[in-house]
């Protein structure tokens, strides 16, 4: 082996040993980024089903006030034609 063999190794080993940090810091940016997308995805998640609830809730409302109307009025799945 001639120096300019070893001089190429000990660059080569050198540029591994500067990739490990880097990374290891971008597999740490990867996973802080990972967690920050599932909270804001639980988060949006908790927010649909909120507004979905709210939105059953109204139906169930206007769906009694329909019926009561129906009773008053006499029709409806409920009254003998």
């Amino acid at each position: 082996m001639d120096w300019k063999t070893v001089s190429n190794n000990v660059l080569l080993i050198g540029l591994f040993v500067a990739m490990v940090p880097m990374f290891n810091q971008v597999n740490g940016r990867l996973d802080t980024m990972n967690e920050h997308m599932n909270r804001r995805f639980d988060t949006m998640q908790a927010e649909n089903q909120r507004q979905h609830d709210a939105m059953q809730e109204v139906l169930r409302v206007f769906e009694g006030r329909i019926t009561r109307l129906e009773e008053k009025a006499g029709i409806g799945p409920g009254t003998d034609e």
